[in-house]
């Protein structure tokens, strides 16, 4: 069985939007690096997972633990354990960005992990905090709003939150590799949470909304990886990779990497420790340890 260090919780941001953060130390009895990694889910679900994966096999915030990296996990505000406002259907982007930098002021320098809804609120961080951003890794990460078209037909409803119904939608847009564990798609279904129809529709650019960079010279200074599965009909290839050209980061299409079949949800397919594994040596390879 593996050991682990102290495992603990606690809040950032303001009440009633705090941000819960989980955390999980090293052995204590073996090596570790000194940069913390923290991780940040997508919309619509929690940090739950980056934990385990809908076959209960271990996670990738276990993987990195077990390499040695003291690994931070999220929800964010209105998601899993945080707080949830009763206007959480107005809630902006804005506030999980705020919540997420007060995290960097309390852990320091970090390594983050982001992807998909989350892709946004790293690029954001890497220009507010540059000096709290070590490095980045995400996967089909969001764009800034600065290459994405304005979107003037009508969004996410605004007056209530979003929630996704259908599950063949759900299976075809996140689940649609050969490595997923598909006969557990039900417990991946049951992660999904309602989200923000503020969120969504900024994700979408609707009337130009998105979240925008004032300096993206800042955010290109730092290192960064771009990881894109085949399987992914939200991030094509061809999208992904604009992303890594305007970010300044190192763009991965998993299947020349010799990693094909991964889906949008890489994190929870069969070889996610494979993956893991590579992450962790781009990180070594960019000097952050």
């Amino acid at each position: 069985m593996t050991s682990y260090g102290e495992r603990g919780h606690f809040f950032v941001g303001q009440w009633p939007t705090a941000m819960y953060v989980e955390y999980q130390h090293p052995d204590p009895r073996r090596p570790r690096h000194r940069t913390p990694l923290a991780l940040f889910h997508g919309g619509c679900v929690s940090g739950a997972l980056y934990w385990s994966t809908p076959d209960e096999r271990k996670g990738w915030a276990h993987h990195f633990v077990e390499r040695g990296w003291l690994v931070y996990v999220v929800d964010w505000p209105g998601h899993g354990r945080s707080g949830f406002p009763l206007d959480f259907h107005a809630m902006p982007y804005e506030t999980v960005i705020e919540a997420s930098r007060a995290l960097l002021e309390r852990i320091g320098p970090a390594a983050l992990v982001t992807g998909s809804m989350s892709g946004p609120i790293g690029w954001k961080l890497a220009e507010l905090v540059p000096d709290g951003v070590r490095a980045i890794i995400s996967w089909a990460p969001g764009p800034p709003g600065n290459i994405q078209a304005v979107n003037e037909r009508p969004g996410v409803d605004p007056g209530h939150a979003f929630v996704y119904t259908d599950a063949g939608y759900m299976q075809r847009r996140f689940a649609a590799g050969s490595l997923f564990p598909i006969e557990h798609v039900t417990q991946y279904q049951m992660l999904h949470v309602p989200e923000s129809a503020k969120i969504m529709n900024q994700r979408r650019n609707r009337d130009g909304t998105a979240i925008h960079l004032a300096d993206p010279a800042q955010v290109r200074a730092i290192p960064k990886l771009i990881l894109t599965s085949e399987n992914d009909p939200g991030h094509p290839r061809e999208r992904d990779e604009a992303t890594a050209r305007f970010v300044g980061a190192d763009f991965v299409y998993l299947p020349e990497a010799g990693m094909p079949g991964h889906s949008h949800e890489m994190m929870l397919d069969r070889n996610n420790e494979e993956l893991a594994v590579y992450m962790l040596e781009w990180l070594a390879n960019a000097g952050v340890d």
